[in-house]
């Protein structure tokens, strides 16, 4: 799902299967957060980085890789966006 772009989707599936009891590991929420850092949203992806720790799992490296990559390309973006010039 998040390969194809439909991350809003994976989450929500994510969290039906959290309510009937099945409890995600930490590779299917390295997947998820790394598609919300694809789509560029950074917010999500934070969520899911407090959720999977409030879960009692813990990041690893590929998790703490994700999202600094994620945040590096947000910040990336922000600073090629035209800016206005003042004077």
């Amino acid at each position: 799902m998040c390969e194809a772009g439909q991350v809003f989707n994976a989450y929500k599936l994510l969290v039906q299967l959290a309510d009937s009891g099945v409890l995600p590991d930490i590779m299917t929420y390295n997947i998820l957060i790394n598609g919300f850092c694809k789509k560029r949203n950074i917010n999500g992806a934070l969520k899911l980085f407090k959720d999977l720790q409030l879960k009692g799992l813990s990041p690893d490296s590929v998790t703490y890789g994700t999202l600094i990559d994620g945040l590096y390309r947000r910040l990336s973006t922000l600073y090629d966006e035209p800016k206005d010039q003042c004077c």
